[in-house]
């Protein structure tokens, strides 16, 4: 299963460690790190997270985290990650 980040993806995983930051270079890094490890799941399981708000989107949420990973399944061995949100943030539209 090849996994791939949109821009819009990468840019909220940087925003992430940026904000987490303020309290140290540390804590960000772990979050940041616990969300790739969750995104890395979905090479064995694409299935893992629940349907999306959004047609044809799934929604992953981070365990103890107030993150969750939108993403597609774009084929069988294709999967493409939209946006990595906080839980307050307004969901994205989805082209």
């Amino acid at each position: 299963m090849i996994i791939s980040l949109t821009r819009r993806a990468e840019a909220d995983l940087q925003k992430v460690f940026t904000y987490i930051s303020t309290d140290g270079l540390k804590p960000a890094g772990v979050v940041v790190t616990r969300i790739l490890q969750s995104i890395a799941m979905l090479e064995a399981f694409p299935n893992l997270g629940r349907t999306g708000r959004v047609r044809g989107t799934r929604e992953l949420s981070v365990a103890r985290l107030p993150y969750y990973v939108v993403y597609r399944l774009l084929s069988d061995t294709e999967i493409e990650v939209i946006a990595i949100l906080h839980h307050r943030q307004q969901f994205p539209e989805v082209d």
